[in-house]
């Protein structure tokens, strides 16, 4: 019998390497089965639009041969995603086909889509684009776990406005608070927000509401004589007061503008009332031919 005997330091070389070449043929393995399931999962992206543990995709489509369909394609994306949010998160749109009609339901659905499309969601990113039959299409996505951050301090953000408004006293000083947690409000996608006992979607709402119909608004003079393309000499003051009367509203933010008919204003910016409540302006010039016009 021939034996041949290897030196141990051979033998530990050999064995080092034979466990170097499983290691990069596991690690091949690994990383083709990774590369298969990740392609697999985003097919046909296009026609399909992926589903994810760990990502919202909105499918943006236009026309190739449009010079803007890059943009046009991305927006369109971010428009799909953002609605599936309020559709995916949102509880309410069974319940309000039930109780009004599908017009009011597609306005106010677009309405919260085109606030919240506007908010700082940076994190939209595009995914994927491809150019297929004269069609641009654009994958693009929303890590879920940022977008619950995102959220999360949203509505950290609203009770903290509500609860500031809830305890001061000054009226304009509420309205303010108020009018900021609705606007943040709206850029949240939920039916209900609780916080001690009440739905802020409509606690919020109805103390605006309550504060406004709280306030006495006064226009002085109620009629004016005006020619077209000219100024009006007579000055339009505004004085506003609590329901009683008897208690004028500082500081708070007016803004004059023509619900009927157009013209210019000597004061086309937002002026507060005064210590009496008080705010002063005048039509510097009228646009609008029209015989009856309202400010």
């Amino acid at each position: 019998m021939l034996l041949s005997i290897e030196k141990e330091e051979d033998t530990n070389k050999n064995q080092d390497r034979r466990f170097f070449l499983f290691l990069i043929f596991t690690f091949f393995l690994s990383s083709f089965s990774y590369s298969s399931e990740n392609k697999k999962q985003y097919d046909n992206w296009w026609t399909d639009r992926p589903v994810d543990s760990l990502y919202y995709f909105g499918v943006g489509r236009v026309d190739s041969k449009d010079e803007n369909a890059p943009q046009l394609s991305h927006a369109n994306a971010v428009e799909q995603l953002t609605l599936q949010l309020f559709l995916d998160i949102t509880s309410s749109s069974k319940r309000d086909i039930k109780e009004k009609d599908d017009i009011s339901i597609k306005n106010e659905y677009d309405a919260k889509v085109e606030v919240f499309s506007k908010s700082q969601l940076s994190d939209i990113e595009i995914y994927l684009t491809r150019e297929s039959d004269n069609i641009y299409y654009t994958l693009v996505r929303l890590d879920k776990k940022k977008f619950q951050e995102y959220r999360d301090k949203k509505v950290k953000d609203i009770i903290g406005l509500y609860d500031l408004g809830v305890y001061d006293d000054n009226t304009v000083a509420k309205l303010q608070y108020f009018v900021q947690a609705y606007e943040t409000l709206l850029k949240v996608p939920d039916d209900v927000i609780y916080h001690k006992d009440k739905n802020l979607r409509n606690e919020i709402p109805n103390q605006i509401n309550s504060i406004m119909s709280g306030l006495s608004v006064t226009h002085i003079p109620r009629n004016l004589n005006g020619q077209y393309d000219r100024p009006i000499g007579d000055s339009l003051v505004v004085l506003i007061k609590r329901s009683n009367k008897t208690k004028a509203v500082k500081g708070l933010p007016i803004n004059f503008k023509f619900k009927k008919g157009s013209g210019r204003f000597v004061e086309e910016n937002v002026q507060k009332t005064n210590r009496v409540g008080r705010v002063v302006n005048k039509i510097n010039r009228i646009d609008s031919k029209e015989r009856q016009q309202t400010v």
